[in-house]
Parts: C-alpha cells; sequence; structure tokens
C-alpha cells in the first residue's frame, strides 16, 4: 500500500526509493506530463533514484543468460504486452542522460483514463524482464495513480472546505450588516412616524 503524504514529489521520491527491494533495476524514474511546464512531448521528471549498489551485480547475473533464453523471454513479454497495454519494455535502447544503451521497462501511470505519466526503471543493456516483474511494475503503477488520484481529491476537498468556510463567514456577516441597517432605519422611521402623528 502507498500512502501519499503531502507533497505528492515527495511521496513519488520515496516510492521509487522502495522499488530496488522487490524489482532489480540500476535507475527509476517518475516523468509526469501533468505537471509539464511546457508543452513538450517529454514530460518533467518528477522523482528520480540511481541503485548504485545493484549496479555490479545485476550486469553480472543477467551476462550470464544465454541469448535463447533472451529471445524466448522476448516472445512471452511481446505477449504478455498485447494484452496489456500502457508497458513498454525496450531491450537496448540509448539512454541520454546517463550515456550508455541500457534495457528499459515502462508503465503507464493513467489518472482518470488519461495518462498522467510513465515509471521507467532500467538495467544493463539486453536484461530481460520476466512476466512477474512486469506485473509488479504495472501494480506498483495503479498504487502511485490511486495516490495521486487520493492526494487530487483531498487537495479538492481542503479547497472546498475553505470556500465553505469563507461562505459562512461572508452570510454571518452579511446578516449582521442586514441587522445594523435595519436597526439604524426604524430608530429614524420610528421617530418621523411620532412626529407625523402629532400633526
Amino acid at each position: 500500500m502507498i500512502n501519499s503524504g503531502h507533497d505528492l514529489i515527495e511521496t513519488l521520491s520515496n516510492i521509487i526509493k522502495k522499488i530496488p527491494k522487490i524489482l532489480l533495476c540500476d535507475r527509476i524514474f517518475i516523468i509526469s506530463y501533468e505537471l509539464s511546464n511546457s508543452n513538450t512531448s517529454n514530460g518533467t521528471l518528477v522523482a528520480l533514484y540511481e541503485n548504485l549498489e545493484n549496479k555490479t551485480l545485476i550486469a553480472e547475473s543477467f551476462q550470464k543468460q544465454e541469448m535463447t533464453n533472451l529471445n524466448s523471454q522476448s516472445i512471452q513479454s511481446q505477449t504478455f504486452l498485447n494484452n496489456n497495454s500502457g508497458i513498454e519494455i525496450l531491450l537496448n535502447t540509448y539512454c541520454t542522460n546517463t550515456c550508455k544503451n541500457v534495457s528499459m521497462l515502462s508503465s503507464e501511470i493513467k489518472i482518470n483514463n488519461s495518462n498522467w505519466g510513465w515509471i521507467k526503471l532500467h538495467r544493463s543493456s539486453n536484461s530481460i524482464w520476466l512476466n512477474s516483474e512486469i506485473e509488479l511494475l504495472q501494480q506498483i503503477s495503479n498504487q502511485i495513480s490511486l495516490a495521486i488520484l487520493n492526494k487530487t481529491l483531498i487537495e479538492e476537498n481542503i479547497k472546498k472546505e475553505i470556500q465553505i468556510k469563507v461562505e459562512t463567514i461572508a452570510n454571518k456577516t452579511k446578516t449582521q450588516i442586514l441587522a445594523n441597517t435595519s436597526h439604524e432605519l426604524r430608530t429614524p422611521l420610528g421617530a418621523i412616524i411620532l412626529l407625523i402623528s402629532f400633526f
């Protein structure tokens, strides 16, 4: 369960720091299109974690894999992907930030059926991603979506509560002004009526 904190970026940063404990990866980052200030399709990097401790361990463990395993895994993963949209696997893609080729697993983060952003994991180039790892990243992505949606709803509720309090104060002030105005109008009006009755 992912708890959404007060600051969304801090929450996302805390989430991705925990992922290497359950998914072997060198680098994890979250990109948001919603938080992007520009109209570029690249989005905004909102959270980044590099797992420097496991880089050599991951590289060594995947260098021992045979190429036949890689090919069969690619076919299995492609079948999995055909049934699960919002997942992208690139076994050998160039990363401009690290200036090297990596194997990348990405899962879309959706809020109300629209693309909020992506969570992306890197491993050494040509590393395979097991179906269980793909499913786990998709579940993490779904939990992140829920945390973001929860945060959004909390913020909306706070705004509505503030608006209700402002309206309540405005109504009390208006009622007080009307009561004072009514009293001030009745006092001179009573005096005028009293004076007219003498004539």
